[in-house]
């Protein structure tokens, strides 16, 4: 039987870095508690074994070996194993006691670990995994037996598997997942050879981002400011006129009244008349003017209604900074000068 009764787990940390691909490192030393308890159960399982009860024997180093992952304990549980069977489960916990096996151990012990190793896997199948990928050949892919993880390629050994059937898997990131099924037979060999093939990602279509420019206000307030100015002068120009045109009918009818003409040339001209065509003359070009202001205001003020309306250009509105209205006055009429700064 294969039984250490002083424990050394300084030496099995040192000897872990050997171990098969498919065993984790071994955890940190555990308390003293944890100890004692595994070599309790260590000692009990090997009496069992003794008895080739190996169900209990298993038992009680399974619960040993969850306390603490060494050497003599995976050995006794792999001989536990091989008494009830499960030959890849008795391989791996063998595999890992001849691999961690301090150098002061006996060497009956090991000759036996070796020679159960020997015979457990002409029980199973051996499968060597190849693993290749375009530009790294495949070092670093996870591989997996039937959905458990049995290494980091490249493998430094066989995976020993139960015969029949079984999926090999190669995993790593930026490549598409390589999977081939095998069928292990009873101390065969095969070798698996998993090609892996870069994920082609899928083209990537950027789609601009309009973003709807802010609109400068200032024209649609210039424009208004024409309307409103306009209309206003455009309305004072026409009473003004209508206000004169109603004096010269007044003055008119008067000097007819009194039995004189306007007419000139006539004899009964009267002089007041010259007056009279002055005032209608001033009152016909305020009249004028004033419609053209109205007219000018009711052209921006549908401006500045299809400025408010209509979508914003894709080049930036000028700012205005200053809009100036100055009445103007000329010999044939009277206007508005409208001027902004941008």
């Amino acid at each position: 039987m294969i039984y250490r009764r002083t424990l050394c787990s300084a030496a099995l940390g040192a000897t872990l870095a050997t171990a098969a691909p498919a065993w984790a490192q071994a955890p940190a030393a555990p308390p003293e508690a944890s100890n004692a308890q595994a070599d309790d159960l260590t000692h009990r399982g090997v009496d069992l074994i003794k008895k080739h009860q190996w169900a209990e024997a298993e038992a009680l180093l399974r619960q040993a070996w969850a306390l603490r992952h060494a050497y003599d304990i995976a050995g006794n549980l792999g001989l536990a194993e091989t008494g009830l069977g499960k030959w890849r489960e008795a391989s791996e916990h063998l595999a890992f006691a001849l691999a961690t096996f301090p150098a002061n151990g006996k060497a009956a012990h090991r000759e036996l670990l070796r020679e159960k190793l020997v015979k457990v896997r002409e029980e199973l199948g051996a499968l060597t995994v190849v693993v290749g990928a375009a530009g790294v050949g495949g070092v670093g892919a996870e591989v997996v037996v039937d959905g458990k993880r049995v290494g980091t390629a490249p493998l430094g050994e066989a995976v020993f598997v139960d015969p029949g059937s079984h999926t090999v898997e190669a995993r790593l990131a930026g490549y598409e997942t390589a999977r081939q099924g095998v069928e292990a037979v009873k101390g065969g060999a095969l070798t698996v050879t998993l090609g892996m093939v870069g994920v082609r990602e899928a083209p990537v279509v950027v789609v601009p981002t309009v973003t709807p420019e802010r609109r400068s206000r200032a024209p649609g307030i210039v424009l208004g400011s024409v309307a409103g100015v306009s209309l206003a002068t455009g309305i004072a120009l026409v009473v003004v006129a209508a206000s004169k045109t109603s004096t010269v009918q007044d003055e008119y009818n008067a000097i007819k009244k009194a039995g004189h003409s306007c007419v000139v040339g006539a004899s009964n001209f009267d002089p007041q008349c010259n007056g009279l065509h002055s005032t209608a003359s001033s009152g016909d070009t305020l009249h004028n003017a004033g419609v053209g202001l109205l007219a000018v205001a009711g052209a921006a003020a549908v401006g500045a209604v299809l400025y408010i309306v209509w979508p914003p250009a894709s080049a930036a509105a000028p700012r205005v900074s200053a809009v100036r209205v100055t009445p103007a006055a000329s010999p044939t009429g009277l206007g508005l000068l409208f001027s902004a700064t941008f």
